[in-house]
């Protein structure tokens, strides 16, 4: 964290899966995206979701999808500019829930035929989605 971030509070709100083992022999790739929605942001936190979706390429009906409720303290005032040009930065604010995502979606993925997938612990700043 930095000077104006002071501490975290995460919540898993949400397992969302569906493997489907149709044309499991099919050439499959994956790929992740992740959405921050700012819910609100006062002098003393930021509310936020976080959530990373795993996507199987090649199959249908077959994702998987973790969620969290995060609450950002704050040592000084920040707008939404400053936060999205912070995350987009690669300001490690939210490394510990994408590295719970992380675990969650091997420990998940490790219960289906395909085996423990592991994704990155951090997002990707140049795709990273904030609405």
């Amino acid at each position: 964290m930095t000077k104006a971030y002071k501490n975290m509070k995460s919540t898993l709100i949400e397992i969302d899966f569906k493997f489907n083992d149709e044309n499991i022999d099919k050439d499959i790739s994956l790929e992740t995206s992740e959405e921050i929605n700012i819910k609100s942001i006062t002098d003393s936190s930021i509310s936020l979701s976080v959530e990373r979706k795993l996507m199987f390429n090649g199959l249908n009906d077959t994702y998987l999808k973790v969620k969290y409720d995060v609450i950002i303290g704050l040592n000084e005032k920040i707008n939404i500019t400053r936060f999205e040009k912070d995350i987009k930065s690669g300001v490690p604010i939210l490394s510990g829930v994408f590295s719970d995502i992380s675990l969650i979606m091997a420990q998940v993925t490790d219960k289906s035929l395909f085996g423990a997938i592991i994704s990155p612990p951090m997002y990707n700043k140049n795709r990273i989605q904030i609405k």
